[in-house]
């Protein structure tokens, strides 16, 4: 590019879009950057929730080491603060049996190995072949349990496999966190999980805007983006008003979920995006003590029939309250129609079944909150929102618009690593070269 007046403006004001607009700035120490979100703060996805008057995180978070190590460093370093190290320690909890992540099948408990009709491990690339060498009990109970994601269990079966299966049954898949976590089931790697000194990720939302404004990059909140006729990007603040400052000769990077884009370009093909939405609900339980074989656990990974909501269960012993009372999380996902009453008259002592506690052993329900819209759209349409998506980029001018596609959330780990495409990719173009 040869006009020298143009600024920079990275759209989404997530954990991608932070990174990214300081990861520019360190390659451009004169040029203004705008970072543009339409909320009213920054990292909202790092929000906390109150129960039962404290605070916790919405949902388990952990940044996973090595993995994201290079992350790690960045934020002990603009937070100055040595974050919390714990062992990456997970089970799964298969209709109450307990397994750890990291076993081969022949390892599983004689209960579980009945589900699957091969006692061999399998390494494929293919959801189908994990399917044929299960049982139809098996089968059965991971398309019941799939209802908490979607009406179809092929729409979500990427939470599913290779999440509850053996060690020794291999997804095999080129995306880094498939590959980390494949490491992780033979032992070739000690994961740990990271967190903040409080345990809250909210605490990030301040050190990163703090050091976004130390590096001199203009935040604008409340500013949303639309495209006109002929498809130049604009930007106004929520109550309509255009930024006149923002124009279509900057570099635009595209940060924020593609939905934001689809909403603009097909409203239809959104709405049916979101049409099948499920809410998340976070319960907080109490218990006298956590017992022995669950010492150092970070979380449970729950396949549960009897009550399928279930997804996850987490011990934040770092919001522990006193007289040697233990806290514990429990994450559910369910239709928007739900019972919670129901739910939480029966969360109690359904976790304690699923923990394996005994009858000595205490738990009782302290409140819970319904915290997130989720939404889980069918794979088919998936793809062809990604076709949209990709279609409008590759049709705009390229020296203006950057576009890293995804729908939903991405792990800490792939925003660092996309953070550094995107910013390779504003080089090229200020070079001339792409």
């Amino acid at each position: 590019m040869t006009n020298k007046s143009y600024s920079i403006n990275v759209i989404g004001g997530g954990l991608l879009g932070c990174l990214t607009a300081l990861k520019i700035r360190e390659k451009n120490k004169s040029i203004n950057i705008n970072l543009i979100d339409s909320g009213n703060h920054l990292l909202s996805s790092y929000d906390s929730i109150s129960l039962n008057k404290q605070r916790f995180n919405n949902g388990f978070h952990g940044i996973e080491f090595p993995r994201a190590s290079e992350l790690i460093s960045f934020l002990e370093k603009i937070s100055n603060n040595k974050f919390l190290y714990k062992p990456n320690n997970r089970l799964l909890s298969i209709n109450n049996s307990l397994v750890e992540f990291n076993k081969p099948l022949l390892e599983w408990p004689d209960e579980l190995q009945i589900l699957f009709k091969k006692k061999k491990g399998i390494r494929s690339k293919k959801f189908d072949d994990f399917w044929e060498i299960l049982s139809v009990k098996y089968k059965d109970l991971l398309a019941k349990v799939s209802k908490r994601y979607s009406s179809q269990v092929s729409n979500c079966e990427h939470l599913l496999i290779p999440w509850f299966m053996p060690s020794d049954f291999i997804y095999d898949d080129d995306d880094e966190g498939i590959i980390f976590q494949n490491k992780v089931r033979n032992q070739s790697i000690k994961p740990q999980y990271v967190f903040p000194p409080s345990g809250l990720f909210e605490d990030l939302q301040e050190h990163i805007g703090n050091f976004l404004e130390k590096k001199n990059i203009n935040i604008n909140l409340d500013t949303n983006f639309y495209f006109d006729n002929n498809n130049n990007i604009k930007f106004s603040k929520s109550e309509g008003e255009e930024i006149s400052y923002l124009n279509s000769s900057d570099i635009n990077v595209m940060c924020a979920s593609s939905i934001s884009l689809l909403k603009n370009l097909e409203n239809d093909k959104f709405r049916l995006m979101v049409k099948e939405g499920r809410v998340l609900i976070n319960i907080l339980l109490e218990t006298n003590k956590i017992p022995e074989h669950l010492d150092n656990i970070t979380e449970v990974l729950c396949l549960n029939e009897e009550i399928k909501e279930i997804s996850r269960i987490s011990f934040p012993s770092f919001m522990s309250t006193k007289n040697n009372i233990s806290n514990i999380q429990v994450e559910l996902f369910a239709d928007e129609d739900f019972d919670l009453e129901t739910l939480k008259k029966n969360c109690a002592k359904q976790v304690g079944k699923i923990l394996n506690f005994s009858q000595k052993q205490q738990i009782k329900y302290l409140d819970s909150k319904v915290s997130r819209k989720v939404f889980f759209p069918d794979k088919e349409l998936l793809s062809q929102c990604y076709k949209i998506i990709n279609k409008f980029t590759l049709g705009i001018n390229s020296t203006t618009f950057l576009n890293k596609p995804y729908f939903g959330p991405i792990n800490m780990s792939k925003a660092w690593m996309w953070s550094t495409e995107l910013c390779e990719e504003v080089t090229r173009i200020k070079n001339g070269s792409r």
